[in-house]
């Protein structure tokens, strides 16, 4: 994963601190720079709970409550929900790595597939990177979702003056599932009295042997909602439109 900074001063690199800490009940690690804030944890499963510009709302998680944050879900061939989580579901091993952190999991023993996340601050512009799924030795009310074949990969979201922008590359000529959208929506119904969204970045459909592995590179970029390019894109009211 990457994100963001300020600039640095001139004639200094910018840097990213790392520090242990926890997020509601969850150890992990914080990276932190002079313009982003980002919480990691493999605690109880893999997941980014924060992101944030220093001192604000997190992206991840606008209404305060419990929520996953970033995650990865697998799809199968066969749809079997129950294995989607699977890989995510797991606790797993984090550690400093190369100015970022490095988290895996085992093998899920229903898939024998292993999950590896880097995650960085970028130190000139906000981005999220770097996932790899492996596979190992071992055997191995109202809900609204719709979905879209979108050329740049590229998906926003809206929350407060911020704009979270996610991006994937598109692998042109490679079958992608749930009927072929590279980028998909969901909105869950209220149940006492909360709901919550998704944004997905689908990646395309991969066949791997015994040995093998397949990244999926995610880009989150955060812009300002008075001068956003995403949002411009996609003709937001009252900003215009120009094509990506």
């Amino acid at each position: 994963m990457e994100t963001v900074p300020a600039p640095a001063s001139p004639g200094r690199e910018p840097t990213t601190a790392i520090e242990p800490g926890s997020v509601r009940g969850e150890s992990g690690y914080w990276l932190r720079n002079a313009a982003l804030e980002c919480f990691v944890s493999a605690h109880h499963r893999i997941r980014v709970l924060v992101l944030r510009r220093v001192g604000g709302q997190n992206l991840l998680n606008s209404s305060g409550g419990v929520a996953d944050g970033l995650r990865t879900w697998l799809m199968t061939p066969h749809e079997e929900e129950h294995e989607r989580d699977a890989v995510a579901s797991l606790a797993g091993s984090i550690e400093p790595h190369g100015g970022g952190l490095r988290v895996r999991t085992p093998a899920a023993p229903a898939l024998g597939l292993a999950l590896e996340w880097v995650v960085s601050l970028h130190p000139r512009e906000p981005t999220l990177t770097d996932v790899q799924l492996e596979l190992s030795d071992r055997a191995g009310d109202a809900h609204i979702k719709f979905g879209v074949f979108q050329a740049t990969g590229s998906g926003g979201a809206l929350i407060g003056d911020s704009v979270l922008v996610s991006t994937t590359p598109l692998e042109p000529g490679r079958t992608y599932p749930e009927g072929g959208p590279n980028l998909t929506v969901y909105a869950s119904p209220v149940v006492d009295g909360t709901a919550f969204g998704e944004l997905e970045n689908v990646g395309a459909v991969h066949h791997l042997r015994t040995g093998e592995s397949t990244q999926l590179r995610q880009v989150l970029t955060i812009e300002e909602e008075a001068d956003s390019p995403f949002l411009r894109s996609v003709g937001y009211p009252g900003t215009g439109l120009l094509g990506r």
